[in-house]
């Protein structure tokens, strides 16, 4: 799925003219802290016991919603080396940016959830984790807007 992602923001951003080595950068920084980001959830997925359980749920749900947020560009990148028309592929290149628009907004709301969650922890080690999660969030939506037109 992380690798669809990955194609759909490479096809929309090289769509709108940044180069493919800024392009590539930036994907290679996506990836990268998209796996630390799964480490982190999977970390704190072991920690959703005793007095931190729900909020540790609810932020495992949050780094779900995160991580998949970006459907709609997917579905795009699927679609374009499908298109053998060029007129058609030229009309379906646009998409990623407007789909990278919401991606941005479920992002932001995503990482505002993350931090009023922090103050419901009691655990250090579960804060921790989860700093890391959202830490590696906003590195992600920073390389996502990087790549918006």
């Amino acid at each position: 799925m992380k690798g669809l992602v990955l194609t759909a923001l490479l096809v929309a951003a090289s769509a709108h003219g940044q180069a493919a080595s800024q392009v590539n950068d930036a994907l290679g920084a996506i990836r990268a802290h998209d796996n630390l980001l799964q480490v982190s959830y999977e970390n704190l997925q072991g920690m959703a016991i005793g007095e931190d359980k729900d909020a540790v749920n609810a932020i495992g749900n949050t780094v779900n919603t995160f991580r998949i947020g970006s459907g709609n560009a997917i579905a795009v990148g699927n679609l374009l080396p499908l298109m053998r028309d060029p007129e058609d592929a030229k009309n379906v290149r646009v998409q990623p940016q407007y789909s990278l628009g919401v991606v941005l907004q479920v992002a932001d709301i995503s990482i505002k959830f993350m931090n009023s969650y922090m103050a419901l922890l009691k655990g250090p080690a579960a804060l921790a984790e989860t700093t890391k999660a959202r830490d590696e969030m906003i590195a992600i939506r920073e390389q996502m807007r990087s790549l918006k037109t």
